[in-house]
């Protein structure tokens, strides 16, 4: 995961300064939707081209500045193209263009139309001589190039040959420097717009920008009144600062300091030089720069570029002139990742680009994935904004989520998705008895006293229905035992189950009441979860708390009443709610975050059911609970019928009781276990996942509760005990010395290709030997499997408290709640027998 990701970009550029930028933002994470024309990009077809490239789509020229983004073909003269750019607008968080000014004004396109739709978006703007809006050019028309600007700028003036003789710099800084500027006002841009709430116009020019490079010239000029000239490869104010001849080529050596000045002449053998009166000091060695160029050459020409390397190196500044070659087999750009290799369509082989130089400690940043092809990605992304433009003048998203859960009726359903809603509600009360006797259950129920009738599971004891939503939903998640989707990056049922479950026995309900309510709720945060993934979970939301707040309201309500226009104003209360931060990950309060999120969707469809008002777009509206958050992402996944998708057939019933994130860890380890003792391990080398690194890395756990979002915790437990189940994550399991041992020998690596449910382990034995295995957590098993897993934990946790009779005549009660028997029959099945 990147710096960026979750930020969404339009891309309209072309050429090269432009794709630069974009390209930059691509390498750090942000999606990146390049609009193209039917012709493509002109920098498509200008090569070069790999000799076994038989399809000839686009060169290393188009690849290297258009990895990572995705392509889009619209004819923005048209209305249907413009409508479709609008809808990208709209959701984005950045657009890009570098035409000249006034192209995108003619379209109707223009920053003022666009940011009235969306008051966030940072439009930037890209163009040789500036947006008037900057500043009036008096070339504000015309066409620029790189070697344009690189010569009205003043670059040449000062680069070439000391006859006066101009020469354009190799690379074309008049356009990759301008990008890179770009990308920076763009991320100051939208760090300003996410602190305040309000976008900005971005305007660079690449006049201006290659001035700025060249900003040595401004002040010599304006000091001296002496007109800078070209002075080969010397520098105007230090000495030595030259390129000397090799008797194998060419290197450069840098020593203007006089105390590198003086190392230097030992180290050539002139120390008779650092105290001569024309060499003592580097304005004296300007003064007399040809001479001291003259005394270093003739001592380098006789020694090869090694020789030399090799007395200097590490002492004074210097490095060969090296040619593409020559770098691309240096241990250099090998070291730091510089020449990556990407896919190319039309040939078998991957070829190398430039890397991306900017280097993060804890997120990562690169070229991940290849240019696209033209209008690779068209059709679905003209179908998704065409569809979400329509959605917007239509109606809300919220009413269309509220239409699709509130039509739910059990006789409906179909027989597997009932099901594994009945796994879902088995397991939930299967962890929730489990968490009873911790102490932090206790301390929940001591403070949160409000009498009422609604029950708590795993005591005797009864609360109000807020109450009982709160308490219940906090014991839920207290283990980390509870069920997980993926897609959404929640666990769907600590939120949801309390809260549906405490409405129910408020409103003396039948269990088909309840099943719809939890179905519903179920699906209608699944489809804002999936919406709102990955950047609200990525960005450090607790996406379990937020998500669930909604499921929780849909749930409740949906007990209540099955009128959508209710269910619409419960997501509205909800919205200003909802809340929950992964920094509380490893602490009791990520389980509070749940139990808030089950009151408060409690809360939020009683108010629903009152006359108080809400809006109606709370969750996906304008300055609604996505768009505050910046983190609207698949909106066409929140408006999926359920004739297109049940999301309950892809919940996971953890095996696991810790972070799902350690899952397939944890997976790796149980089999490599079956193949070496823990006695025998020397090293354990994981690659996981690059968002576990912000989410299960604490390196020495103190107590149960950190231990299970440690990585390197969870391995060696699993290695040493062959599980990790929750009588594992007892208060001493952190003083374990044979756990703490082995995880002090975890080395993690964090790979941004992995998803956050794959992992790949490599055992070190102490003989030398390996052994490895991979594992993907998020494979949805068979649906008896599912079912198995809830019911040996209901097993497990309710046994105990019920006795074995108890629990089998409970589990039955849960497994017919669908013909309708109370709810009421539940809670005193699941009564604890003292």
């Amino acid at each position: 995961m990147g710096p960026l990701t979750g930020v969404k970009v339009v891309d309209l550029t072309h050429a090269l300064a432009g794709p630069y930028c974009t390209m930059m933002l691509a390498d750090m994470g942000a999606e990146v939707i390049k609009v193209e024309s039917a012709a493509g990009d002109v920098t498509r077809a200008a090569g070069p081209f790999s000799d076994d490239d038989e399809l000839r789509a686009f060169g290393g020229y188009f690849q290297s500045v258009n990895r990572g983004k995705s392509s889009v073909v619209l004819d923005l003269k048209s209305k249907a193209g413009a409508d479709t750019l609008r809808a990208l607008a709209a959701e984005a968080d950045i657009l890009v263009e570098n035409f000249t000014p006034g192209v995108m004004d003619r379209l109707g396109l223009s920053y003022d139309e666009l940011s009235a739709a969306n008051p966030r978006l940072v439009y930037a703007a890209l163009s040789g001589f500036g947006n008037p809006r900057s500043g009036v050019s008096p070339y504000q028309d015309w066409p620029a190039f790189d070697i344009v600007v690189q010569a009205m700028a003043g670059l040449m003036s000062v680069t070439g040959t000391e006859d006066g003789t101009p020469i354009k710099v190799g690379p074309g800084v008049g356009d990759i420097f301008p990008g890179a500027l770009l990308a920076l006002g763009i991320v100051s841009a939208l760090y300003e717009a996410r602190v305040h709430g309000a976008g900005q116009f971005v305007d660079v020019a690449m006049y201006d920008s290659v001035l700025s490079l060249c900003e040595r010239i401004v002040y010599q000029y304006s000091y001296t009144g002496r007109i800078p000239v070209a002075e080969g490869n010397k520098h105007p104010l230090l000495s030595p600062f030259d390129i000397l001849p090799a008797a194998d080529g060419w290197v450069a050596v840098a020593a203007p300091n006089d105390n590198r000045w003086a190392m230097l002449c030992d180290l050539i053998g002139r120390s008779d030089l650092i105290d001569h009166p024309d060499f003592r000091t580097n304005a004296e060695r300007v003064a007399h720069r040809g001479d001291t160029y003259q005394v270093l050459s003739d001592w380098t020409r006789s020694r090869t570029r090694a020789q030399i390397a090799g007395l200097m190196g590490g002492k004074v500044p210097v490095g060969d002139v090296c040619n593409a070659a020559e770098i691309l087999a240096g241990e250099q750009v090998a070291a730091r990742h510089m020449a990556v290799e990407l896919e190319h369509p039309g040939t078998s082989r991957k070829l190398a680009v430039a890397g991306q130089p900017i280097k993060f400690s804890r997120t990562t940043a690169g070229p991940v994935r290849r240019a696209p092809m033209l209008d690779e990605h068209g059709e679905a992304i003209r179908s998704r904004y065409s569809r979400a433009q329509a959605s917007t003048q239509a109606t809300h998203l919220d009413r269309e989520v509220a239409d699709i859960v509130s039509a739910i009726e059990v006789p409906a359903v179909p027989a597997d998705v009932l099901a594994a809603a009945t796994d879902c509600i088995i397991d939930t009360i299967a962890v929730t008895f489990g968490a009873h006797g911790a102490d932090e259950a206790a301390d929940i129920r001591g403070i949160v006293t409000t009498p009422g009738d609604c029950s708590l599971i795993g005591v005797r004891e009864s609360r109000d229905v807020r109450s009982a939503a709160l308490v219940n939903g906090t014991a839920a998640h207290l283990l980390d035992f509870d069920d997980w989707l993926a897609d959404a990056s929640i666990h769907p049922s600590a939120p949801l189950l309390p809260a549906v479950l405490a409405q129910a026995e408020a409103a003396g309900a039948t269990g088909d009441r309840l099943l719809a309510g939890f179905i519903a709720g179920f699906e209608g945060q699944a489809r804002i979860g999936a919406s709102l993934s990955p950047a609200h979970y990525a960005s450090g939301f607790h996406q379990t708390a937020t998500v669930g707040c909604f499921g929780a309201a849909i749930g409740a309500t949906r007990i209540i009443s099955s009128d959508p226009r209710m269910a619409e104003r419960a997501l509205g209360f909800a919205a200003t709610s909802a809340a929950g931060l992964r920094r509380a990950f490893g602490t009791a309060a990520k389980s509070l975050q749940v139990g808030r999120a089950a009151e408060a969707g409690v809360f939020a469809a009683q108010l629903a059911a009152s006359p108080m008002s809400a809006p109606v777009d709370g969750v996906f509206g304008p300055q609604g609970f996505v768009d505050a958050h910046g983190h609207q992402g698949r909106i066409d996944l929140a408006t999926l019928s359920v004739s297109q998708r049940w999301f309950l057939r892809d919940v996971l019933n953890k095996r696991h009781a810790s972070c799902f994130g350690t899952h397939a860890v944890i997976d790796c380890m149980l089999e490599l276990r079956t193949r070496c003792d823990h006695a025998s391990v020397a090293e354990i080398q994981v690659a996981a996942a690059q968002l576990l690194s912000t989410v299960c890395a604490i390196e020495d756990p103190q107590t149960a509760l950190e231990a299970k979002f440690s990585i390197a915790f969870t391995a060696a437990l699993a290695m040493v005990r062959g599980h990790c189940t929750a009588t594992d994550f007892d208060p001493s399991v952190v003083s374990d010395p044979l756990v703490r041992e082995l995880a002090s020998r975890v080395r993690i690596r964090f790979d941004p290709a992995l998803r956050t449910q794959q992992a790949s382990v490599t055992v070190v034995r102490t003989d030398g030997t390996t052994l490895s295995t991979e594992a993907d957590s998020a494979r949805v098993p068979a649906a008896a499997t599912r079912s198995a897993v809830a019911r040996e934990k209901f097993a497990l946790f309710a046994a105990p408290l019920l006795g074995d009779t108890g629990a089998v005549a409970a589990l039955r009660v849960i497994e017919d709640l669908a013909d309708g028997r109370p709810v009421a029959d539940l809670s005193e099945a699941l009564m604890p027998n003292q």
